[in-house]
C-alpha cells in the first residue's frame, strides 16, 4: 500500500512539474523598445496583430517576431563603424561622386504585419537596395556644381525621394 502511494505521488508530481513547465513556455516577453507579431511554429502561419512590450501568454509553440521600434540609423561611409560602404553614383553630367551618407528611421508599430508579408525577414536588406537605389538615381538629376552651391535642395529632394 506504501509502495503505490509513493508511486502515485511521484507520477501526481511529474505531471505537475510537467505541466508547470509546459505553461512556463507558453510566456514570451517583449522588450520596451520592441513590438512583435505572434508566430506559429507548428502551422507556420503569423497573426495580424502587432503586441507592444509586455509579457504574454501566446502559448506553446509560438513566438514573436520582433521589430525595434527605437531610431534605427543607417550610414554609408567608409568608417569602421558604419552599416555600408560609401554609395558611389553619378551626377548629371557624368561625374563620379561617392556620397557618405546617414539617415535615421523608426518602425511604424501598425504597419508591422504589412511589413512582414510584403518583405518576410529581409525588409532590412531590401530597405538599404532601396536607399541605395533612390540616391543614386536622385544624385543624377544634379549637375557636379550643384553638389558644391545647392547642398540643402539635395538633400531635401533626396528625403523627399526616399
Amino acid at each position: 500500500m506504501a509502495r503505490t502511494g509513493i508511486i502515485l505521488c511521484s507520477i501526481i508530481s511529474l505531471t505537475i512539474l510537467v505541466a508547470v513547465i509546459l505553461i512556463a513556455c507558453s510566456f514570451s516577453v517583449l522588450n520596451y523598445n520592441e513590438v512583435g507579431l505572434n508566430y506559429s511554429q507548428w502551422f507556420k502561419v503569423i497573426e495580424n496583430k502587432s503586441y507592444e512590450h509586455g509579457i504574454y501568454f501566446i502559448g506553446l509553440g509560438h513566438s514573436f517576431h520582433r521589430y525595434e521600434v527605437s531610431l534605427t540609423t543607417i550610414e554609408f561611409s567608409s568608417d569602421r563603424g558604419s552599416t555600408l560602404p560609401t554609395i558611389k553614383c553619378r551626377t548629371q553630367d557624368g561625374l563620379e561622386l561617392d556620397l557618405e551618407i546617414s539617415l535615421q528611421y523608426r518602425v511604424n508599430k501598425d504597419a508591422i504585419y504589412n511589413i512582414y508579408t510584403n518583405y518576410g525577414d529581409n525588409e532590412k536588406t531590401i530597405l538599404n537596395r532601396v536607399i541605395l537605389d533612390v540616391i543614386s538615381d536622385t544624385s543624377t538629376l544634379f549637375t557636379s556644381n550643384d553638389f558644391f552651391t545647392k547642398r540643402a535642395a539635395i538633400q531635401n529632394r533626396m528625403k523627399v525621394d526616399l
